[in-house]
């Protein structure tokens, strides 16, 4: 009677070992679904902030102009290097702003992949853990059930 129902115990052991391997597997994959979507979100993100900086630094440099015009002063010479000055930084802060808004989606989505490689190598583990278990598990029930045979045999 020991036997079967060590054979069992074995049995209910590897199916736990697999679904706890899979139910890490599954929040890692989930885990990456999440990141994958906030990588996109962050490069959604930046592309509107630049728009809107784009946006604001053209009506800045719109009143500027006006003001130049209001005050007499010519678009030329250093008035109008100023206004390319400003339009250039302008542009770079764009850039900037962009740019880190890839550099935040590159790095969300590397922990994407990552995650996705943690559920597999989880999975993996599980069938490993499961079968090593159910091996080792067997052995000992084997050699004990032997020990028994031996001891009857024996009389001991």
């Amino acid at each position: 009677m020991a036997v079967p129902v060590a054979i069992a115990g074995l049995v209910l052991g590897a199916y736990g070992t697999i679904q706890q391997s899979q139910a890490i597997a599954s929040s890692n994959y989930a885990n990456a679904q999440i990141a994958e979507q906030n990588a996109t979100l962050a490069r959604d993100a930046a592309a509107a902030e630049a728009r809107r900086h784009k946006l604001q630094t053209q009506g800045m440099l719109a009143h500027i102009r006006g003001q130049y015009a209001a005050g007499g002063v010519s678009l030329e010479g250093s008035p109008m290097d100023v206004l390319a000055n400003s339009a250039a930084n302008a542009e770079l802060d764009n850039m900037l702003i962009t740019y880190g808004g890839e550099l935040k989606g590159r790095g969300l989505q590397d922990t994407a992949s990552m995650d996705r490689s943690s559920a597999r190598n989880a999975t993996s583990a599980g069938y490993y853990n499961a079968a090593a278990n159910a091996l080792l598990g067997g052995s000992n029930v084997y050699t004990s059930n032997m020990r028994r045979t031996a001891s009857y045999d024996t009389g001991v």
